[in-house]
């Protein structure tokens, strides 16, 4: 467990106590200029990102795109659920080598597993291409198979870069969508870019969002800047950039 003042002298918040001091030292230098409210910008815009109350704000804001359409009905017993692969770390050699998925990864595989429990007639259909000789995908595959899923209701998509590779790949092998409405099964801070991108190829998905991050910061360490605050910010910022990117009509890769 960590503990306070492990939080507190931690790399990130100690950059920003130094921030801190330095806005404390510059503020009442008339010579200062320009570069004291430089600094004062930059600090603030260093707490919004890196401390737990700016970067839950900006998770809750696209975790509550994340909901299905009104349009969307509960799963049938044949519905295809599109899972979209979260990453991997380093080169695996083995599809069996779980470990090396990454937590978004292994989060929403979990989930997919337990759809297609409910719904035995459904079908699976694992996206990613991230990964040398062994995918993120052929992991995805091999890990529901180690849960109890039969190799023959998985599909896999094991070429796409992106999520806009992703949709615009499947939206080609028509063959999946005669199976039953298709789901996409991704996180809920990525739903709302992925949901656009597969529309946007033609693919009438339903969302159903998991891997939720939004928490309510704890009153005494919302404001300390915090690695995992700072991860939810990069992750957000990403989404919400594609966002803007997509509103622009520009397709980011």
């Amino acid at each position: 467990m960590t503990t306070w003042l492990e939080i507190l002298t931690a790399p990130v918040a100690l950059t920003g106590w130094a921030l801190l001091l330095l806005c404390v030292r510059w503020v009442g230098l008339q010579a200062a200029g320009r570069t004291r409210w430089l600094l004062m910008a930059l600090t603030v815009g260093y707490f919004l990102v890196a401390a737990p109350f700016g970067a839950n704000l900006a998770v809750a804001w696209l975790e509550s795109r994340a909901a299905p359409a009104a349009d969307c009905l509960a799963p049938g017993p044949d519905a295809v659920f599109i899972v979209l692969a979260g990453g991997i770390t380093g080169a695996p050699r083995s599809e069996q080598e779980f470990w090396s998925l990454k937590e978004a990864s292994a989060r929403r595989t979990f989930e997919a597993v337990a759809l297609a429990e409910k719904h035995p007639g459904s079908t699976i259909v694992m996206s990613g291409g991230a990964g040398d000789t062994v995918r993120e995908a052929d992991l995805m595959r091999a890990l529901a198979t180690r849960l109890g899923i039969a190799p023959a209701r998985i599909e896999v998509e094991r070429n796409s870069t992106s999520t806009l590779e992703s949709a615009e790949i499947l939206a080609r092998r028509s063959e999946l969508w005669i199976r039953g409405q298709p789901f996409l099964v991704t996180s809920a801070m990525h739903m709302p870019r992925a949901v656009g991108a597969f529309r946007a190829a033609g693919i009438q998905v339903c969302a159903h969002p998991v891997d939720f991050r939004w928490v309510r910061p704890a009153p005494h360490e919302a404001f300390i800047p915090q690695v995992s605050a700072l991860e939810k910010s990069t992750r957000a910022i990403h989404e919400i950039a594609g966002l803007l990117a997509y509103s622009l009509g520009v397709s980011p890769r």
